[in-house]
């Protein structure tokens, strides 16, 4: 008899679990709420980014400021050291790569560093703008 009772609940259970399950994708605002909450995901990505970019940004204006990036260093080990640009452009020259930090202000008030290569990627020159790097 017990052992009928364990199983009648176990059904019971189970049934119950699969009807909530069910009815929770029949709710009138499932849509909505799935996308609410992949706003939430997406912005949360967002700010992961946006953490690990300034902290990228820090160490390349303290790298610049103690002497450790230098003209004439390939692109790749400072990328590699350092982490990868924000953004990259491409000049005559060469290209140029941006390291942007974490702003409150204006875009173009906001503390940032261009690298700039020649066409085989050697750094031959930086900016620095809003902050002391130089």
């Amino acid at each position: 008899m017990d052992r009928i009772f364990k199983n009648v609940v176990r059904v019971l259970s189970a049934g119950c679990l699969v009807l909530v399950l069910c009815g929770a994708g029949m709710h009138p605002n499932a849509e909505e709420l799935l996308t609410l909450k992949a706003q939430g995901d997406e912005e949360a990505a967002k700010e992961k980014e946006t953490v690990l970019h300034d902290q990228i940004f820090r160490n390349v204006s303290k790298a610049i400021l103690s002497g450790q990036i230098k003209k004439g260093m390939k692109g790749a080990d400072i990328q590699k050291k350092y982490g990868a640009p924000l953004a990259t452009g491409e000049l005559p020259d060469g290209p140029k790569w941006l390291y942007k930090a974490r702003g409150q202000k204006k875009w173009l008030e906001v503390p940032r560093v261009w690298l700039y290569f020649d066409k085989n990627e050697i750094l031959t020159d930086w900016e620095c703008a809003y902050t002391h790097c130089v």
